[in-house]
């Protein structure tokens, strides 16, 4: 399955359009290069359109697994909330982060409760083996809309029953 490119252009009565289409798929060898080619592509159609570019992205594919869970209990309205604030003060360059110390959420679907929750609670205990791994590993890898690193403050069941 390729990998996609989308880019999102502004009109002159501030509507947006986006043109979405198929690309290579991305790997550690070709990156670069991709990269490059989207600078390129970019440059490309500033001589051919002329909105304004809002928004452009590469989304790379992959083929999950097609296994269905076997747990009843693996429901997507069944959910993690994870709380998480931007904890970097500075960012490249010395520059100030306008959103240092604000708030964000994600949820994460079919929330696995069983060992994972604080006694008699709907807040995942973040001391548990499980969850502070996907905790490290999640302030490791995500970001604030601004770059900033990030830190979770919690992670509550948020699901159907709660």
């Amino acid at each position: 399955m390729p990998d996609i490119f989308s880019i999102t252009l502004q009109d002159y009565s501030k509507e947006l359009a986006t043109v979405t289409f198929p690309i290579r798929v991305i790997t550690a060898g070709n990156l670069a290069a991709i990269q490059s080619d989207v600078t390129t592509l970019v440059t490309a159609m500033q001589d051919v359109a002329f909105g304004t570019m809002r928004r452009r992205q590469v989304t790379h594919n992959f083929t999950g697994d097609p296994a269905i869970p076997t747990d009843p209990e693996a429901q997507r309205e069944e959910k993690w909330t994870v709380g998480y604030t931007d904890v970097q003060a500075t960012l490249a360059a010395g520059v100030t982060n306008p959103l240092y110390g604000n708030a964000y959420t994600v949820t994460l679907s079919t929330a696995l409760l069983t060992g994972h929750l604080s006694v008699n609670s709907d807040y995942a205990n973040l001391a548990d083996t499980d969850v502070a791994a996907f905790v490290a590993d999640f302030e490791a890898f995500a970001r604030s809309p601004s770059g900033g690193t990030v830190e979770v403050k919690y992670i509550k069941f948020t699901g159907r029953n709660s």
